[in-house]
């Protein structure tokens, strides 16, 4: 099955060090008719190759707002419910922002941690 391809995509950088960008979070989305119609929001970290990878994902694409974990231990994804007036998406970015050092620590202990990508159906 093909990979979602999302048109649309903004980064936001959050930590560095000493060989640059160490971890950022994306926001991906597309728009089909002037109506979104699938997001998601990723937490990436820095492979020691170089290569970003996404460690935490949110997205709605199987049903209400869920999180994607690499290794925190791995499996079915977290269901997420955000307050009333809260839009997923920044609801998203909050935990990323709020649980960022533990998800770090965990992706920088294993190189080889990445979510697996959603698939088009």
């Amino acid at each position: 099955m093909p990979r979602i391809e999302y048109p649309t995509e903004y980064s936001v950088q959050l930590r560095w060090d000493e060989r640059g960008l160490l971890a950022q979070y994306v926001v991906r989305s597309q728009i089909v008719g002037g109506k979104l119609n699938r997001w998601a929001v990723a937490l990436q970290v820095r492979r020691r190759d170089g290569r970003f990878r996404d460690v935490v994902r949110y997205d709605d694409w199987h049903g209400p707002l869920h999180r994607h974990r690499a290794g925190f231990p791995p499996g079915k994804p977290d269901p997420m419910k955000p307050p009333p007036g809260v839009s997923p998406i920044r609801y998203a970015v909050g935990d990323i922002l709020i649980n960022a050092d533990v998800f770090l620590a965990v992706a920088q202990k294993d190189d080889e941690l990445e979510v697996e990508d959603d698939e088009s159906t």
